[in-house]
């Protein structure tokens, strides 16, 4: 006979998979393993190209949302078919990272205030960056 001793006693079920009445719902021996999350956060790889209001990140784009991610470094050994050889092999392959190409920017936000954050390349080219200007007065049409 097989007896049972603690909270895992509450993980068992009946063999027909329906619960008897007097079962209570199940306690998790370790909570912080069960954890559930929220259903009103948006997931986890939510991103917009809004800025970010939370405090700022290292190697995040405030704009974009880049990141550092990971791959693989491999290393191959033999000569190209194309060269005349038989083919390239793959003797190893390593984890690497991949770092996003920041920069860190005087921003203009679109309350109209002034912030330094982390902004990435691609996001300063494709203009969703507006720089603060880098003289205190600049020419204006109407006083010439």
């Amino acid at each position: 006979m097989l007896s049972i001793v603690g909270n895992f006693a509450n993980h068992l079920r009946p063999m027909n998979g329906l619960a008897s009445p007097q079962s209570q719902p199940p306690v998790c021996p370790r909570p912080a393993a069960c954890y559930t999350p929220r259903l009103d956060a948006p997931p986890a790889s939510f991103t917009t190209l809004t800025p970010n209001p939370g405090p700022a990140m290292s190697r995040v784009c405030h704009f974009t949302g880049r990141r550092t991610s990971s791959g693989n470094q491999y290393q191959h050994r033999g000569k190209a078919k194309y060269l005349g050889g038989v083919g390239t092999k793959v003797t190893s392959k390593t984890k690497r990272t991949f770092k996003p190409n920041l920069r860190t920017v005087n921003a203009v936000m679109p309350d109209g205030s002034v912030k330094r954050v982390k902004v990435s390349t691609k996001a300063i080219k494709s203009g969703l960056v507006v720089k603060q200007l880098r003289r205190k007065f600049a020419y204006n049409p109407d006083e010439a």
